[in-house]
């Protein structure tokens, strides 16, 4: 099946290319030169690993055969091979399109191979649409204060949370509003990241579906995030500036 983005690839390629100031890759990272080789296999092994034998929901597929398969349950019953003990590991193409095997409980006869980015826990899923929304001024202000204040996050050295700083930044100064992205979107085409770390991109592979419409939208952000675990589930990783604001907005 194809992506889970709700928005086409080719938005998505456009969007990150705008960013001509970013810090220019130093080159392909190969096993052999990234520090992260070891973390990163081991990452993606344990990754792969855990959802064996696991109940997933089928979550955003676009195509027409796959939004046929929305809101389906399954068991996942195994995955395409991959070698995950390379002794010189490496993200390779054959890892980036791997799919898992659910075997679906309305018809067990049936297997599907869909991506873990289409897939999240039963217990995650939320469907109910958003009602609230932010003040613009009032999230404009917000914004401001966070990117002031959150030292941390603005010395990160991963690309992705670079983007996502510059990308807000840049919204700022022209006072509007971050427009609506794919929940979990590196900001880096795919062709990018083999310019990038290899447990960066582990991130494309080891994340699950969004557990309510795939949309980043700052200005709902008021409601926090909508699975009731989301925010300690493995699944998640709070470390951009989405996941900042709901903080902040939770304390608010």
């Amino acid at each position: 099946e194809i992506d889970n983005e709700p928005f086409a690839r080719t938005e998505i390629q456009t969007m990150a290319s705008t960013f001509s100031d970013q810090v220019a890759p130093t080159g392909p990272n190969t096993p052999e030169n990234d520090p992260d080789r070891e973390e990163a296999q081991i990452k993606i092994r344990n990754f792969f690993e855990s959802v064996q034998g696991k109940s997933f929901i089928i979550r955003h597929l676009l195509s027409g055969a796959g939004m046929q398969l929305n809101g389906l349950q399954g068991t996942v019953v195994g995955h395409d091979t991959i070698n995950l003990n390379a002794s010189k590991f490496d993200v390779t193409e054959q890892l980036l399109r791997a799919r898992f095997h659910l075997r679906l409980e309305k018809t067990p006869t049936r297997i599907v191979r869909i991506r873990a980015s289409n897939l999240n826990f039963p217990g995650n899923v939320l469907d109910i649409p958003s009602q609230t929304r932010l003040d613009d001024e009032d999230l404009l202000s917000l914004l401001q204060t966070i990117l002031e204040q959150s030292s941390e996050l603005l010395q990160s050295e991963r690309e992705d949370v670079k983007r996502r700083i510059r990308f807000t930044k840049r919204c700022l100064e022209a006072s509007e509003i971050p427009p609506p992205l794919p929940c979990g979107t590196l900001m880096i085409p795919d062709h990018e990241l083999v310019n990038h770390s290899l447990l960066l991109q582990t991130t494309r592979i080891c994340r699950f579906a969004c557990c309510g419409d795939s949309v980043a939208d700052l200005r709902r952000f008021g409601e926090g995030l909508l699975a009731p675990d989301a925010l300690h589930s493995g699944a998640y990783q709070v470390r951009d500036v989405q996941a900042q604001i709901y903080n902040r907005l939770s304390k608010w």
